[in-house]
């Protein structure tokens, strides 16, 4: 057995996968799996993409993956500064297997703002299915879909929600009334509206020209108002969040925002099931065909001749033919030139290089937060002169206005502000405390109150603590490695120490925690991170949909912790106990 087998068969098992499951995730058959594990069959370039992918899966870091790479003669992922991107890259495959796991409609978004995820939810909400029913390419753009004969009159609060989409669209170009600054992708769509929609065209020009740039740092959250096809209102809580910096992909969530919503969403599911109980997977959403078929299709999407793209991008019509054909090798040079000629989203880009066996190129909004000068950047370059920079003052009064309850931490895990719903939830408590170790994440979920009130605390647990604090967490008599900040997460560890061996409970917390840690397969920290909180009060079990992002794009130090109401009976019950959602 290679050093490859032993490795992939080995953190497969610590996962808890079986074969089966791990081939499902990253679309090979089982068969090639198995070979891979006995040393039967190596994976060739063509599999490297896949071979990535599984590490993700499987919490490998980037070491041992280029350890893994380099056993079978593959190419590592790139070192120095783009290392973290492609430790902490969550590819397409992987967005979508946990955009369908939610319970909530969700959408992913590419940098032109088209859908490239969706969930069973989303459908619900749709009364349509994505796959099929917005199959034609360009028929996912927000824009389109917002202006269609099905989508325009379900949405109750049309202007305001097309206005905060319209303030993005300018921060990146997608402005007709700077066309200097558009991109060919965007200009087809504009060619379609004027075709498709004359009598919109006025209207959107109205809000485009009332509506200023969004500031780069600027949190996304709206509501929505939405009318079913029969008629029936709904509410929700809107975000747009970062989920995949290095491809630039965003979630767009729809937290159900009353107890109505909820139940309607839980009966479209019911029916859902009830009409086919045995419920397939979802359909494989990654676009699939060669290299040469992924040229055409992103070329015929931006609306370009094979003469036009050939003159953006200073190359011949025949060589761009000769590229569609399968007549001439694809270089990784002349690929680049070519999507950049189209000004291609990352997701895109990085399809089309993963299918002609080059390395995934980091959108310009992570290379500028690592510190690359993307100032020239078609998308990026102008947001940089409105950025937004946060105080912990800025993030509370923000907070407050939100429905649901909101915990904002500061790059140590230090709760530095919470709202008026998380207090009613968890208690006012921690909003009295003063700074230091007291409120650090680890000390609130390892507190008496908080484990007796939380049924699920191992998962909690598991997902809430930060990375840096493994090595405190270790049992006495373990040798454990030095962490970033020693002397604070020391500080923060014995304080929670102290208080449990005052109550008479020793160590015990400390070992559950790291039990519950230790346990779960993919610790690295990423852009998103979501689950499920099962809470007890006093007179109610109540769920929240817990989502953990950065606070803003710009990776501002603080991470939002925010716990929606994940049910119909939790929001009844919010309400019930005075809780005004307006």
């Amino acid at each position: 057995m290679s050093d490859f087998s032993r490795s992939l068969s080995g953190a497969r098992v610590r996962a808890g996968l079986s074969q089966a499951e791990l081939a499902r995730a990253i679309r090979v058959s089982v068969a090639t799996i198995g070979s891979w594990e006995t040393g039967r069959r190596r994976p060739n370039w063509q599999a490297r993409p896949r071979v990535i992918e599984a590490a993700d899966l499987l919490g490998l870091s980037a070491s041992d993956l280029n350890d893994m790479l380099i056993s079978v003669g593959l190419s590592p992922v790139p070192a120095g500064r783009l290392a973290p991107l492609l430790d902490r890259r969550k590819p397409l495959a992987v967005l979508q297997s946990e955009c369908r796991s939610y319970r909530w409609p969700t959408l992913a978004m590419n940098e032109d703002f088209e859908v490239v995820a969706w969930n069973d939810a989303a459908n619900d909400l749709s009364e349509l299915d994505f796959a099929t029913d917005l199959a034609e390419p360009g028929a996912r753009h927000l824009l389109r879909m917002a202006l269609s004969d099905h989508y325009a009159p379900r949405m109750q609060n049309w202007d305001e929600v097309i206005g905060i989409m319209v303030g993005m669209w300018k921060t990146t170009g997608f402005d007709p009334l700077s066309p200097a600054h558009s991109t060919p992708y965007f200009e087809h769509l504009m060619a379609y509206i004027l075709a498709n929609h004359p009598a919109d065209l006025a209207r959107l020009l109205t809000i485009w020209q009332s509506i200023s740039p969004h500031s780069e740092g600027q949190r996304v959250v709206f509501n929505v108002s939405w009318l079913t096809g029969e008629k029936l209102p709904l509410r929700f809580n809107c975000e747009f969040t970062a989920w995949s910096d290095f491809d630039a992909v965003a979630a767009f969530d729809w937290h159900p925002a009353d107890a109505a919503t909820w139940r309607w969403l839980e009966s479209r599911r019911q029916r859902r099931l009830a009409h086919d109980p045995a419920v397939p997977e979802s359909e494989d959403q990654v676009r699939r065909g060669s290299a040469r078929d992924l040229l055409r299709w992103a070329r015929e999407r931006c609306g370009l001749t094979r003469r036009e793209l050939g003159d953006r991008a200073e190359l011949s019509a025949d060589i761009v033919y000769s590229l569609e054909a399968g007549r001439k090798s694809m270089t990784e040079p002349t690929l680049l030139k070519l999507g950049h000629a189209m000004a291609l989203n990352a997701v895109d880009l990085n399809t089309l290089l993963d299918a002609a066996g080059f390395e995934p190129r980091a959108s310009d909004q992570y290379a500028y937060i690592l510190g690359y000068d993307v100032s020239g950047s078609t998308r990026y370059g102008r947001s940089l002169e409105r950025r937004m920079n946060w105080t912990p003052d800025d993030t509370a009064r923000e907070i407050e206005s939100y429905e649901w309850p909101v915990l904002v931490v500061n790059e140590r895990c230090e709760v530095i502000c919470v709202n008026r719903p998380a207090d009613l939830v968890l208690g006012p408590a921690l909003g009295r405390l003063g700074p230091g170790p007291e409120r650090n994440l680890f000390a609130l979920v390892t507190d008496e109150p908080f484990r007796r009130a939380t049924r699920n605390w191992e998962t909690v647990v598991a997902n809430v603590l930060p990375g840096n604090l493994e090595a405190y967490m270790t049992p006495p008599g373990i040798d454990r490695s030095a962490a970033k900040d020693d002397a604070y997460f020391a500080s923060v560890v014995d304080l929670v120490r102290r208080r449990e061996i005052a109550a008479g409970r020793g160590d015990e917390v400390i070992r559950r925690t790291f039990t519950a840690w230790r346990a779960k397969p993919n610790r690295r920290l990423t852009a998103r991170i979501a689950f499920e909180m099962h809470w007890e009060n006093d007179s109610a079990r109540l769920l929240f949909d817990v989502v953990i992002t950065p606070w803003n794009a710009m990776r501002d130090p603080y991470w939002a912790i925010e716990l929606h109401p994940g049910d119909a009976g939790t929001w009844d019950f919010l309400t019930r106990d005075g809780w005004n959602v307006g």
